[in-house]
């Protein structure tokens, strides 16, 4: 990394890359890496223009430069993993893990990392949920080749993140049972992303131990199996970016899904971050203005609304218009008993509209 006359050569820009390998239980985020071999580099690009900077696990030692302060941009830093030590003064994003820095953090500074450790009750947790559940061993492709010899990360259906389970997919896996408020699952308090769908838990209750795993951002427990009221706890996990509780093959005559107590607008209440809400299935059993307003006055992200076969009624109300970036609505298969409203034609973003069987009429 020199120039002709052996000189080193200037840094004029650091690469972000992202990295990963699917099916095999971890990935890496948006990072920036540099590596000087030796060489002493201009980092005065970074100074000007760069707002994220990622030196982690590169084994630098030292003292934290005070030319760091310099950095007119930067609001994310992580230094972790490596051999610092010295003082930092001001930053808004902080990464202080396996280093060796003295003095307080200003209070201004909002830790997200303080240390990486994972607990190390993972895999077994991951063990207990296994042995737990009720599946079809000759089915199952995930749960079946998970065994206390390996790497718990690289298990089928398993994602981490520092050694924590992030990603759990255990959909399709012929799951019977097995799962209540006493489960393994609800200790994996790690996991951002969850989803059991397409199995069949017999017509039993969702958990209502749900609201452990406060840092859910995607539950998907479609077509499992469930029925019964949907526990309030759900409302708890105020992270939700994707809810999908729907159930696309509901016969006639066998228990639902039930939005009664709480009723939808004690659902959604909590659920400001959500963009996509699928309650296909489920009977929510709210006229017009409630099931409009419960949904427009809580969820302003919204991109994704599924209501299909629901038990709701018409009219629709004008409130939805509230949600600017709604883009999907899924209403079929149900007696809205009201005419097309007027102004959906003010979803400027709306690039998907299923209304079939759904009782409209007029234009």
């Amino acid at each position: 990394m020199a120039n002709k006359d052996d000189s080193p050569a200037k840094v004029k820009f650091l690469e972000f890359f992202t990295a990963g390998r699917d099916g095999v239980g971890f990935s890496f985020e948006d990072g920036i890496t540099v590596t000087n071999k030796g060489l002493e580099m201009d980092l005065l690009k970074i100074l000007s223009i760069f707002t994220l900077i990622n030196f982690s696990c590169n084994n630098f030692s030292g003292t934290i430069p005070k030319e760091m302060g310099e950095f007119k941009s930067l609001y994310v830093l992580n230094l972790s993993g490596n051999e610092l030590f010295g003082n930092m003064r001001v930053l808004e994003s902080l990464d202080l893990s396996q280093n060796k820095l003295s003095g307080q953090i200003p209070p201004n500074v909002h830790v997200f990392v303080v240390s990486s450790q994972c607990p190390s009750d993972q895999k077994s947790l991951l063990l207990q949920l296994k042995n737990s559940l009720k599946f079809d061993s000759t089915s199952s492709k995930k749960l079946v080749k998970w065994n206390n010899g390996s790497d718990y990360c690289y298990w089928k259906g398993v994602y981490c993140k520092d050694g924590c389970v992030s990603h759990l997919d255990l959909s399709g896996e012929s799951i019977s049972g097995g799962l209540d408020n006493s489960s393994a699952l609800f200790g994996l308090q790690y996991i951002e992303n969850l989803n059991l769908a397409y199995n069949n838990f017999e017509y039993t209750q969702i958990p209502s131990k749900f609201d452990k795993l406060t840092g859910l951002s995607y539950l998907n427990l479609s077509n499992a199996g469930f029925v019964g009221q949907i526990p309030s706890e759900i409302s708890h996990l105020t992270r939700l970016v994707t809810l999908d509780l729907s159930t696309f093959f509901y016969v006639p005559g066998t228990p639902s899904l039930q939005l009664e107590n709480p009723n939808l607008n004690v659902l959604l209440g909590n659920l400001s971050e959500l963009v996509e809400l699928h309650l296909d299935g489920v009977n929510i059993s709210a006229h017009g203005a409630q099931w409009c307003q419960a949904i427009s006055s809580s969820l302003p992200k919204l991109r994704v609304l599924s209501l299909s076969a629901s038990n709701i009624s018409g009219p629709f109300d004008s409130s939805l218009l509230k949600l600017h970036s709604l883009s999907v609505i899924r209403i079929e298969e149900i007696n809205l008993s009201t005419q097309v409203p007027e102004f959906f034609s003010n979803f400027t973003n709306l690039t998907s509209l299923r209304l079939s069987n759904s009782g409209l009429h007029g234009i």
